[in-house]
């Protein structure tokens, strides 16, 4: 049995939106740099860091387990959002395909 639906939330993360927004983007290559222990690498497979439809490759370890992920990443500079599509990897077993990350500025 699997659940099908979507889901949206709202997170505060204390940084300058565009800053997380260019991380997002193409900065992806450092998040190992940060948390070693849980994310090993970040590989661009075809395209490079900021290139439309580009494909990153992650490795990372979850509970023990190392795990891989290969991601699309399609950026619309627009209006601000980046979409990251599961292609292959562990992830696809619980069926969490899309990320959209739209960024806007609010003030509390």
């Amino acid at each position: 049995m699997s659940l099908v639906g979507k889901l949206e939330a709202e997170i505060e993360i204390k940084t300058p939106v565009e800053k997380f927004y260019n991380h997002l983007k193409s900065q992806n290559h450092i998040v190992p740099n940060a948390s070693s222990d849980k994310v090993h690498s970040v590989e661009v497979r075809e395209g490079d860091w900021e290139t439309f439809g580009s494909v990153r490759f992650w490795k990372y370890t979850i509970e023990a387990n190392l795990e891989v992920f290969k991601e699309r990443v399609v950026v619309d500079e627009e209006n601000k959002t980046v979409s990251l599509t599961a292609v292959e990897g562990n992830v696809l077993d619980v069926e969490i395909i899309n990320q959209n990350w739209p960024f806007g500025i609010s003030k509390s």
